[in-house]
């Protein structure tokens, strides 16, 4: 049986799986976003973008990473 500790491990790996096949500038808007914990508006200001425009990315980021993580626990049998 698979364990709560075992899906927590599971969703984990995939999420760093998934993070990793992203293009390197969607890591980076992550990382600054996320790890350094800069505002939408500090990064758009800094990178000459709109703050919508980072919003979007954002956005579109999140939902390939939940979407490669999907298919990757169905895959592993862990509960998404």
């Amino acid at each position: 049986a698979i364990t709560h500790t075992d899906d927590a491990d599971a969703r984990r790996e995939a999420l760093e799986a998934c993070i990793a096949r992203q293009p390197e500038r969607d890591r980076q808007l992550l990382q600054q976003r996320y790890e350094l914990d800069r505002q939408v508006k500090e990064l758009a200001s800094d990178l000459g973008r709109s703050p919508q425009s980072i919003t979007n990315s954002l956005r579109r980021i999140r939902m390939a990473i939940f979407r490669c993580m999907q298919q990757k626990l169905s895959q592993q049998g862990a509960t998404p």
